[in-house]
């Protein structure tokens, strides 16, 4: 299965830099390896900023990539950071590797597609996943609706699942919402859930959508499953 993220560029939720005494900020970018496309992107990025905006000192930094450049915002050693979409996104939510600090970042913008390989081991027997729609088509509370896929053999898809199918089905989201239910992140003791949806024919996300106390989602939902399997 291939999957397509994208790269984003975030930003520490306070961009304040360091004062020099020539009355220049300095800014940092923090990129990744040598050998990799972020360190090249963000150095040509420090250098045009540097030299159009003349308050401006920015430099990009050698790191280990999209892991590393959200510790480094939330730790306050670097202003700007390159990362990958689910990377970011996990930051912000505290999941994933950032389980024990949610990262108070802010996109920027977003650079370009990045295509990512799905692999596994010899010896697993798994030779693809699977994806599957699920549609009851009645009201259905997230228990239930888990449940029920889980009775399928399939288990409910994860953001990253999400993004995958999104990227591969760019269409299925226009016409109805798509849940996943296998992650999510709390908020003041409210659930969140990763949602495909789309606001009008050109624009495509993948929002979070409460799910806590008794809330059902309508018949109009569908619900992503994924499935290993070891046929070809």
């Amino acid at each position: 299965m291939k999957l397509i993220r994208t790269l984003a560029l975030c930003a520490s939720a306070m961009l304040t830099g360091h004062a020099l005494a020539q009355g220049k900020t300095n800014l940092s970018i923090s990129t990744g390896g040598t050998g990799g496309v972020y360190y090249p992107l963000g150095g040509g990025m420090a250098s045009i900023l540097t030299k159009h905006v003349p308050t401006w000192a920015v430099t990009a930094e050698v790191t280990g990539a999209s892991v590393d450049n959200m510790k480094l915002i939330n730790a306050g050693k670097t202003d700007v950071g390159f990362s990958m979409v689910d990377t970011a996104w996990e930051a912000y939510m505290g999941v994933d590797k950032f389980k024990d600090t949610k990262v108070p970042a802010r996109t920027l913008m977003v650079l370009y597609p990045n295509r990512t390989q799905v692999v596994t081991v010899e010896g697993t027997g798994i030779k693809k996943v699977r994806n599957r729609l699920f549609h009851f088509g009645r009201d259905v509370s997230s228990n239930n609706a888990v449940a029920a896929i889980k009775k399928e053999g399939f288990e409910p898809a994860t953001h990253v699942h999400c993004l995958a199918f999104g990227a591969t089905f760019p269409e299925g989201q226009r016409k109805y919402p798509i849940i996943g239910l296998g992650s999510g992140a709390s908020f003041h003791g409210r659930r969140f859930v990763p949602c495909l949806s789309s606001r009008n024919d050109d624009e495509r996300s993948l929002d979070l959508t409460w799910c806590g106390g008794a809330w059902t989602w309508n018949g109009d939902c569908r619900f992503l499953g994924v499935q290993e399997v070891s046929d070809a």
